[in-house]
């Protein structure tokens, strides 16, 4: 249990942004936490513990994998080549642990999901700055996934619009923008539910 506590605290205090600010020597990199999450999953394992130590685990990586997400936006912010590749990673990690974690599975799996379909959508709106009939569109929908990000931005489209826009140039543009960028399963489900809803 003391490696589960541990791992607990530097996820919540000792790497949150809070405690970074304050400049404090025992700040630490959500990262330091993992090794210490992967031996909470050996030493509960049969315990009455070990579904909370998996719950733990795959929360670990739905907050790395929301990290990705806002490292994302900043990298459109600045125009940088965004990639997939670090989050297609942590889910493989994260279907490892999936199947243990229970009642809890279905929650997780949405919030995994949801980050995943994000990366990708930022990632295809900045193909779409690209295209000049659609750069507004797609700085309107990234400035509207995280307000907290671009809080100087004000839009001026929709974002169910931006959405609308985005996914109808991707269908009719598939061939080309798959040969920039591999999407995952998570964005072409993401996909389907728009289009089967209009």
């Amino acid at each position: 249990m003391g490696a589960l506590n541990y791992a607990r605290f530097i996820k919540k205090t000792l790497s949150s942004d809070e405690y970074r600010q304050k400049n404090t020597p025992n700040y630490k990199p959500l990262e330091e936490a993992k090794p210490y999450f992967l031996q909470a999953v050996k030493d509960e394992k049969g315990t009455q513990f070990e579904s909370s130590a998996y719950e733990a685990i795959l929360w670990y990586y739905v907050d790395f994998m929301q990290r990705e997400v806002y490292d994302a936006l900043d990298g459109y912010a600045s125009e940088r080549k965004l990639t997939n590749k670090n989050m297609n990673k942590l889910y493989k990690e994260v279907v490892t642990y999936l199947k243990h974690c229970g009642d809890k599975n279905v929650i997780i799996q949405k919030s995994v999901t949801s980050c995943m379909a994000q990366l990708e959508l930022i990632i295809l709106a900045s193909e779409l700055k690209a295209v000049p009939s659609l750069r507004e569109v797609a700085d309107n929908y990234v400035w509207q996934v995280s307000k907290k990000h671009f809080q100087n931005a004000t839009a001026s489209i929709p974002k169910e619009e931006c959405l609308a826009d985005m996914i109808a140039y991707f269908v009719e543009h598939k061939e080309e923008l798959v040969k920039e960028h591999e999407f995952n399963q998570a964005f072409y489900d993401f996909i389907e539910k728009r289009i089967a809803k209009v």
